[in-house]
Order: structure tokens, then sequence, then C-alpha cells
């Protein structure tokens, strides 16, 4: 047993493989993802409020809310502004992702490996992104999932099942999934690829709608509760 709570734990136990979301979920890095997009916009004199944030990027991909915020731009343009703002957050983050980590991640992913299920990663963040925040430089659990999906190597973005869906066909259809999300368009995202969901609010979507999950719970840590 890893949740005391038996509706939260039978989710998990029924469940082969476990898939994670990133930003928001296992680390709380929201506030670093968006004073790096901040100060990547800079030059171009656009700032985005928490709330802007919340609304337009949480749970999305950079390449898909970026051209919107800079009309005309070329896919140059913006896959350049996208290297630039993960050199300003790398630099950010350097040093502190292990405090970072939201309460219960990394237990809830070893316990997941001790019982010799299948974990992975489907996160809107890039492939640079991922690696700067699991790498040894920072959680150092990149080699902890079978396989890492990330924004940039999907065409959709979340709440689209794509990335989930790439997820199932790496990893099996007849297996039984669970995914962990932060925000109602990853929940969304997981439930349109036909895999439960474990809904886990951060501060920058915990008033959101989440009825799409199976559960939303207060933490990952082993005495979370269910939220009515």
């Amino acid at each position: 047993m890893y949740f005391l709570d038996p509706q939260i734990d039978a989710l998990l136990n029924a469940s082969d493989v476990i898939v994670f979301d990133l930003s928001g979920l296992l680390v709380d890095d929201e506030p670093i993802q968006l004073q790096a997009t901040n100060d990547a916009l800079a030059p171009y004199g656009l700032a985005l409020s928490e709330e802007e944030w919340i609304e337009v990027c949480v749970g999305h991909k950079p390449s898909e809310y970026l051209p919107r915020m800079i009309q005309g731009s070329s896919s140059a343009d913006i896959a350049r502004l996208i290297e630039y703002k993960d050199t300003i957050y790398e630099e950010l983050i350097a040093g502190r992702a292990k405090d970072l980590a939201r309460p219960g991640a990394l237990s809830l992913l070893r316990y997941a490996r001790i019982l010799e299920k299948s974990t992975a990663l489907a996160t809107s963040t890039t492939r640079t992104g991922a690696t700067i925040i699991l790498g040894k430089n920072g959680l150092n659990i990149f080699n902890s999932f079978d396989i890492v999906i990330t924004g940039d190597e999907v065409k959709r973005a979340k709440p689209d099942p794509e990335i989930y869906n790439s997820v199932r066909s790496q990893l099996g259809d007849a297996l039984t999934y669970l995914a962990f999300e932060d925000s109602p368009s990853g929940v969304a995202s997981a439930r349109g690829a036909g895999m439960s969901c474990i809904a886990v609010p951060n501060r920058f979507t915990a008033n959101q709608n989440f009825t799409e999950a199976d559960l939303v719970i207060t933490s990952l840590d082993h005495d979370a509760a269910v939220l009515e």
C-alpha cells in the first residue's frame, strides 16, 4: 500500500503503467517557467501576469502559446525564442530542482518502480526543459522512466490526447494506464486516450475544473486526501 486512502490506492494498484506530467505535478516550477518566459519576452515588450499564465500557458507547450503572443513571427523565430527561454530557465533552476519536487513525487515514483510497474512521462515541457529537471544536475530521475515524451515531440498539445496515445502505442494498448496530472487540459488529454486520471492541483490550478478526473487529491504523498 502506498496511499492510505483506499480509493486512491485502488486506482494505483489496478494499473500496469503510471504516467506522470512534469511541471506543476512532479515539480513546483510554474513560477520559474513564468519568469523564464517573461524574461524571454521582454525584448518584445511583453509580460504575462500569473492570471494570464494560468489561463493561456499552464498545461500547454510553448510552441502553441508563443505564436499567439508574437503575431507574424516565423516558426524559426519561435524556435529561437523557445531555446532562449529554456536557456534562461536552466540558469534559474540550476541547483534548485530537488527543492522544487512536490510532496510525495519522488517516493511515489520509487514505489511504482518497486512494484515493477512501467512508468512514463508525458509533459508539455520541451525535451531540453525536461532534461534539465530530470537529469543529473536536477532530480537525477530521468532513467526512472521507461519512456519520456515531451511537448516538442508531438504535433498537438494537451488537451488533445496525442501525447498519451503515443505513450499507449509505445508501451502496449492492452495495458491498464493511470495518469497523474495537475491541470484540466492534462486530465482531458489522458482521459481522451482512454486512461484513468488522478488530478493533483497546485496553487496555479487549484480553482480550475477537474470534473473529468477520476479523483482529485491533495498531494502525491502517502496521506493524500480525496477532494470533493
